[in-house]
This record gives C-alpha cells, sequence and structure tokens, in this order.
C-alpha cells in the first residue's frame, strides 16, 4: 500500500505576540497524524537586540526553520532592505520544505513578505486577522496581503465584512474570531499570584502595563507621544511593567524616550515578556496604556481597562473598556489613566466578546486540515 502524503502546513512567526496568538492552532494541527507543521521563525525572533524570542516560539512549536532578516536600524531603507532579504530567504525555505499551505497573522512587514514568495511558488496562503484597519502603515500592507490571500480567519464581524467588500469570495472567508484570546478563555496563562512573585509584585499593590510602539506614518510624533505616556506613568506613582516597541521604523526614538525614565523606581523594563505570563499579569493589572493591539483585543477579557495612544490604532473594533487619548500630552494620558482606575469606569468594564469565544485556533485548524488543495482554491475570482 503507498504510503499517504502528510499535508505539510507551513506556519510563520516574526514577533512574540503573533507566535502567542497561534499557539491552539499549532496545537491542533499537531494532533492530526496526517499534518506535518512546518514552523518559521524569522525577524524579531531572530534579534539578540529585542530579546530573541525564538527560543519562547521552539517552546511552544518545536524546533522552526529560521530565517533572518538582518536588520541593522530602524530607518525606512534598512526596514525595506530587511524585508527584501526576508523574501528572499523565505523563497528559499518555501522551495526546500514544499508547504501545501502557509499560514500568516496580522499586518507586518515580515508577513507580505511571505505572501509574495508563496504567491510565486503556487504555495496558498491563509491569513489570521485580516480586514482590520488601523492608522499607521500596517493599514496599508493588510489589505495587500488580503489580495495575495486564499483563505482568511479576521478577528471579529466588522473585519470580516470588510474583507467581503473587498471582492473576496464568501466561502473563503471565515468569522471564527481571534486565535490571541482562545488560551484566554481557557484560563491557559501564569496564575496572577504567581506573576506578581515572578515580577516583584506585592500581593495587593496596583500596577500597570505599558507597551508604546511607534507611529510609522507620523514617526516624529513617536519620541513626543512615549515621553507623554511615560511621564503620566511615573506622576501616577504605580508600579508598571514597560514592553519594549517593536521594530518598526521608529523604535529607537521611543527607545530614546524610555531611557529618560531608566531610573525611575516603579518601573520595570522587560524586552519581552512571554506570552502565559503576559496574559497573567493583565489578569491582575488595574490599567494598560500604549498603542499596542493587545490593549484592544485581550484586555476585554480581563475586564481590564485599557488607554489607546495616539493613532496607531485608529479605526479597530473596540469594546467598552477602551478609553482613547487621540493626541496625548503628558495631563491628558495622566487624566486617562485616573479615569480608567477609577471604581465607576471599573463597573463599565464588561466585555462582550467582539473577538469571539476562544475556540478559533482549533476551528482554523480543521479547515486547513480539510479543505481541498488544487486550481479553485489557488484561482482567484473579485465578486465585483
Amino acid at each position: 500500500m503507498a504510503k499517504v502524503k502528510k499535508r505539510v502546513i507551513a506556519v510563520l512567526t516574526g514577533k512574540r505576540g503573533g507566535s502567542g496568538a497561534m499557539i491552539t492552532l499549532v496545537q491542533s494541527l499537531r494532533r492530526d497524524p496526517a499534518v506535518k507543521v512546518v514552523p518559521i521563525a524569522t525577524d524579531m525572533h531572530l534579534s539578540s537586540f529585542f530579546g530573541g524570542t525564538v527560543k519562547e516560539v521552539e517552546k511552544w512549536y518545536g524546533k522552526t526553520v529560521r530565517v533572518p532578516t538582518k536588520q541593522k536600524g530602524d530607518s525606512h531603507l534598512e526596514r525595506g532592505k530587511a524585508l527584501a532579504r526576508t523574501v528572499d530567504g523565505l523563497l528559499e525555505v518555501f522551495a526546500r520544505t514544499k508547504p501545501d499551505i502557509l499560514v500568516t497573522l496580522g499586518d507586518r512587514g515580515e508577513v507580505l513578505a511571505a505572501c509574495m514568495a508563496a504567491l510565486e511558488l503556487n504555495i496558498p496562503v491563509a491569513h489570521i486577522l485580516g480586514g482590520d484597519v488601523s492608522g499607521n502603515r500596517d493599514g496599508v500592507r493588510i489589505h495587500a496581503v488580503t489580495k495575495l490571500a486564499h483563505l482568511h480567519f479576521p478577528a471579529n464581524r466588522d473585519a470580516y465584512e470588510r474583507i467581503l467588500n473587498l471582492g473576496e469570495e464568501e466561502w473563503r472567508v471565515f468569522d471564527y474570531g481571534s486565535t490571541y484570546i482562545d488560551l484566554v478563555v481557557r484560563g491557559d496563562y501564569t496564575p496572577e499570584r504567581i506573576v506578581r512573585k515572578k515580577y516583584g509584585i506585592k500581593p495587593d499593590e496596583p500596577y500597570c502595563i505599558c507597551i508604546q510602539h511607534p507611529t510609522t506614518l507620523d514617526e516624529e510624533h513617536s519620541y513626543r507621544e512615549a515621553r507623554a505616556v511615560y511621564m503620566a506613568l511615573k506622576k501616577k506613582g504605580w508600579r508598571t511593567l514597560i514592553v519594549w516597541p517593536c521594530n518598526d521604523q521608529g523604535y529607537s526614538l521611543v527607545l530614546k524616550a524610555l531611557k529618560e525614565f531608566e531610573n525611575v523606581p516603579q518601573f520595570s523594563v522587560h524586552k519581552n515578556i512571554q506570552a502565559e505570563d503576559f496574559w497573567g499579569l493583565m489578569a491582575g493589572a488595574s490599567v494598560m496604556v500604549g498603542n499596542s493591539s493587545s490593549g484592544l483585543m485581550e484586555t476585554p477579557y480581563f475586564n481590564l481597562p485599557s488607554i489607546t495612544v495616539g493613532h496607531r490604532q485608529d479605526g479597530r473594533v473596540r469594546d467598552t473598556n477602551i478609553i482613547a487619548v487621540e493626541e496625548p500630552t503628558t495631563a491628558k494620558v495622566f487624566s486617562a489613566i485616573n479615569l480608567a482606575t477609577s471604581p465607576t469606569f471599573k463597573k463599565r468594564c464588561r466585555n462582550h466578546y467582539l473577538f469571539g469565544r476562544g475556540r478559533a485556533g482549533e476551528r482554523i485548524a480543521h479547515v486547513l486540515r480539510t479543505v481541498q488543495l488544487g486550481g479553485t482554491l489557488l484561482r482567484k475570482r473579485i465578486t465585483y
């Protein structure tokens, strides 16, 4: 009897948050003996400067194929060159591993690079978190990825409708919710009492979480916004865990602002926090501040007040726990922190499950295992 060929599914990840969001998907795929998962790590995962998070990826995903971008700085030119090298490296990896499907997530540059490489080798792309909008360059890139992808798994109903409006065929689009919150709903993260001890936070001590990324369409604002956020948190006086920015253009300006606060005793700075600890910290935090998508998507599931700063997340779906400070100054951010941590505001933070009920990973895995490969999947048609 001829040996049945396994379906090869490549899973690409370039950033800690994205890899954590696909844990349940990879787990579901690995349980199927007819599937071979090829994890591919690139971009920030392979940068020692940003914490070298590939080890965390391999803890969940197993051994990865590594595709370094070799990015040397945060200029537009250097980022563009790094992504060109990523396309080249991924072409070689895809030619060698011969995936039947490539899984990508989000709107970052390495995702677009992977889709470009896959297109040239006739590899169908499954894209998670498409259809969103934002106030930076990612908001342009994400729709380019949608047009290069063959299967779509948006995080919310709004994004689902937007993908259909872009002319994608309905049978290709699945409204399953966000994989980011699968483990959160399951409670599969480090308990609050353990993360408090691990990160030196007293049992009843209030604390904040802060993630401030650069603003890629307004880079000159990156320093000013970050400084306003850090100054407001310093003024609040609570223990604050600050996570480094991602490697988008302008990250050096955020780090420049952060360096000015390196001697603030209540601040602790982390290049990365592993996924299960991060969610455990969310469970006990009093407020989250910054411009990370996690402040919009994951915080509602903890009923955690969240302040989104600036325009990076403009247009994204928001639950009732979100406070927006569009033109941030220290005074405005400080006022928002006080509002967010008030008993009155806390009472209105009730999860409305805008990003699903926590089964996205296993449902996406089922589609990837069973979808018919071949010309029908690859041959896209526009519905208008």
